[in-house]
């Protein structure tokens, strides 16, 4: 008679599992394949642990039939076996969408089997070298050097080409030094590279500089002849044939020591090639100065080339003052000028002072005078 034991289906007095029977009989093989003395349908036996989870899938609640679980099962496995999207290994389709995986690790394999198949390894390498001189006179020379790349057989697996340029270096002060004119063309340096550049164009790049400057002193006294207050310097007064160019202008600047001991009056001119550009005076001096108690005078000077040519124009000016005995004052004269100026030669410039009466008391001494380009 059964009796509750504590479960909520009478299940006998003792907690033992039920058993079944070996078909038939313990010991006995049976002459059919049928090995089970019950057979029982899978939608009737229930899979009563905790839930089976696949990553964070779950794939089989608790109390899911067996004949569920097993569709799910199958399920989940069959849609693992195909690769959902291409595998690509740069722009090559290694295992195309929707193969199994089995078939995808062949495609993998075979794929990169055939790659490293096309790699070869090189186990030497040749080299060589050809020049190419820029010509006759020219320092310069390009290589071009090739290294070729072999494999353990000879063949060649791949080559390499590049060039390089050397220029032996040139003494530029051997030869005779001659004039360069403006429209001469010289080699330049640009950003490493060689050019041509026309000397007129490479002086219009050149800012405003000191062209000349007196380092000896340079008296003028007792002539009634022009005569130049420029005395010796470093630099020069002269401007090459078609060295200028349309707008180059330039300022001189002159002091000195003055004497006046006789009445007298005296020129001062600005001189290019010993033709009067722009003069000033004749001005009639006073007596100024003394031997040993110098008064000073100043003259400046600008001039700008208007033209170019044989017949090309400068448009000069000079300005003469001096300090006269009373009170240190100083008086002042000015002339402009605008002349004719021949720039297809050398130009020199000059400063050159005259007195109308020849008298060893009447002297000019000129200790500074600078030249310079201002454009």
């Amino acid at each position: 008679m059964a009796k509750d034991c504590g479960h909520n289906i009478p299940c006998g007095c003792k907690d033992t599992p039920l058993t079944t029977p070996a078909p038939c009989g313990d010991g006995i093989n049976c002459p059919d394949a049928t090995p089970c003395s019950e057979t029982f349908d899978a939608q009737c036996v229930y899979y009563t642990g905790e839930p089976i989870v696949c990553d964070q899938t779950t794939l089989i609640d608790t109390n899911t039939s067996l004949a569920d679980a097993i569709t799910t099962m199958v399920a989940a496995f069959c849609n693992s076996t195909e690769i959902d999207a291409d595998i690509l290994c740069g722009v090559d389709v290694v295992v195309p969408a929707g193969r199994q995986v089995e078939n995808a690790i062949n495609d993998v394999v075979s794929y990169f089997c055939t790659q490293l198949n096309n790699i070869n390894l090189f186990t030497s390498t040749t080299y060589g070298v050809v020049a190419v001189s820029d010509g006759e006179g020219s320092p310069c020379t390009t290589y071009t050097h090739t290294i070729t790349y072999l494999d353990s057989l000879g063949a060649t697996i791949d080559t390499t080409v590049f060039t390089t340029r050397t220029c032996e270096e040139v003494d530029l002060c051997a030869g005779a030094l001659i004039p360069i004119e403006s429209d001469t063309n010289i080699v330049i340096c640009n950003n490493g590279d060689e050019a041509l550049g026309q000397v007129s164009d490479i002086l219009a790049l050149v800012p405003g500089s000191g062209l000349f400057v007196q380092t000896a002193d340079q008296t003028v006294v007792n002539t009634t002849t022009p005569t130049t207050l420029i005395g010796a310097g470093l630099g020069a007064v002269s401007v090459p044939a078609n060295g200028f160019a349309v707008g180059d202008s330039f300022i001189g600047e002159m002091k000195g020591n003055i004497n006046i001991g006789t009445v007298v009056d005296l020129t001062i001119k600005l001189q290019i090639n010993g033709v009067d550009e722009v003069v000033v005076g004749p001005i009639s001096m006073p007596n100024i100065g003394s031997p040993g108690v110098d008064k000073y005078f100043k003259v400046d000077t600008a001039f700008t080339i208007r033209s170019l040519g044989t017949t090309g124009s400068v448009m000069s000016s000079i300005n003469f003052s001096y300090e006269e005995n009373a009170s240190d004052k100083f008086d002042s004269h000015t002339e402009v000028n605008l002349a004719t100026l021949n720039t297809t030669v050398i130009n020199t410039l000059d400063i050159k002072a005259e007195f109308s009466l020849a008298d060893p008391s009447n002297l000019l001494t000129s200790q500074i005078f600078t030249l310079r380009k201002v454009y």
